[in-house]
């Protein structure tokens, strides 16, 4: 069965993500009135959204906590990134201000540090980066100024805006919205690769779904018996063409020794035009082409399950990295910072679990196909033995025949 065949009957689906990244300023001239316009745009975002809206952010002092105050308000899930470890970033706070941040972080989702340069604006200028790369759209809080210093909100909204990202505008002292990069609902919702592979059959029997775990194990299931069994099938249909071309030279071959060499090389040309059109009706490319796609997103998947329980929030591959597969990656990582029954493992249970999961598992794939291929090379063995072995029983007995022949010519 094709995907496209499935439909939308498939039980083990990830859900579509609306990952809302923000920047914004921190000395804000009408701090309420802020407040406000970023609910009323939350709030219309949930509302829309046919998908799991969630909030990336810093809480810096001034719009990044208002951010995050206002996703905790609307009970959105929120990933926290800190520009710097929680003892350090906290020199940026008087004492009402860091409260409201521990606030947040002890709410929120998950709450990583991002920052690895030694100035502090490099490490804000880092975390807002970030913050784009993690995200869908960009909410900006921003006055339309020029940045005061590295790291400023016109730098992030710059980048977001550099790599295609939409961005949402809230003017910081009208509170106007402005949409940059032509921002729709369907562009900001839709994701046609996670879609395609959402659509994808069901693993049989059924697998258990219950838990943000569980439902990932089960979709990383579902995507990898698909690809495994596009593989086969993909290399059976390519031998095809290749059997009609060796056919082709054959007959084209023996028309030129042969009597009624036109016999010959007009079923050569027949089989090499055969050759030639049949991958396209194979529809070898789409094959091929649809291969690939569940092989990556399987071993993408594979790849985050394996870092699953880290001790510390750890992306293995971030959507920058595989675009295509940002939708599927955001909805990972949704589901794991959301797994509260995860836990963080210790640095040993963890290298334990991913010598078992990842590392062993490798292993055993490759010696099963590496049997898989020892028998396959049995049977060609077999085969140019069984050849070798038919020659001279045939080569003396069509020599015989000719030279009878020959003999009864001379009479």
């Amino acid at each position: 069965m094709t995907p496209e065949a499935s439909g939308s009957d498939s039980a083990i689906q990830l859900p579509s993500t609306v990952a809302i990244g923000f920047t914004g300023h921190r000395v804000l001239a009408d701090e309420a009135k802020c407040r406000e316009s970023i609910l009323a745009y939350l709030k219309g975002r949930k509302a829309s959204a046919s998908g799991l809206v969630y909030g990336v952010s810093s809480v810096a002092a001034g719009g990044d906590l208002l951010f995050a105050e206002s996703c905790i308000q609307l009970a959105l899930p929120l990933c926290v990134l800190l520009p710097m470890p929680a003892e350090e970033f906290r020199r940026d706070f008087d004492e009402a201000g860091w409260s409201r941040a521990e606030q947040v972080m002890a709410r929120a989702a998950s709450v990583e540090v991002t920052g690895g340069s030694q100035s502090r604006e490099e490490c804000y200028y880092e975390c807002g980066i970030e913050t784009v790369q993690q995200s869908r759209l960009l909410l900006a809080l921003w006055d339309g100024r020029p940045s005061q210093g590295l790291g400023g909100t016109e730098d992030v909204v710059s980048f977001a805006r550099g790599i295609g990202r939409p961005v949402a505008w809230l003017h910081s002292e009208t509170g106007d919205l402005r949409i940059l990069k032509g921002e729709t609902e369907k562009e900001n919702t839709d994701d046609p690769e996670l879609e395609f592979l959402n659509r994808l059959p069901d693993p049989k029997p059924p697998l258990d779904t219950n838990g943000p775990e569980a439902l990932a194990r089960a979709w990383f299931r579902k995507v990898d018996e698909s690809a495994t069994r596009c593989a086969p099938q993909f290399r059976r249909l390519a031998a095809i063409p290749i059997v009609f071309t060796a056919a082709a030279a054959l007959f084209s071959a023996a028309g030129s020794r042969a009597q009624g060499a036109g016999t010959w090389l007009t079923i050569g040309t027949a089989l090499g035009v055969l050759a030639a059109v049949l991958p396209v009706a194979l529809r070898l490319n789409s094959r091929q082409v649809l291969w690939v796609r569940t092989r990556t997103a399987a071993e993408v998947c594979r790849s985050v399950l394996a870092f699953w329980s880290t001790p510390t929030p750890y992306e293995a591959i971030g959507p920058e990295v595989v675009p295509e597969l940002s939708g599927a990656l955001m909805s990972l990582k949704l589901l794991k910072v959301l797994d509260r029954g995860r836990g963080d493992a210790s640095l040993e249970e963890f290298k334990r679990r991913y010598y078992r999961e990842r590392v062993a598992g490798q292993i055993d794939y490759f010696l099963n196909h590496a049997a898989q291929s020892a028998a396959e090379a049995r049977r060609y063995r077999v085969a140019v033995w069984a050849c070798v072995g038919l020659a001279p029983v045939l080569v003396p007995a069509k020599k015989s025949k000719w030279s009878a022949r020959t003999s009864l010519g001379a009479r």
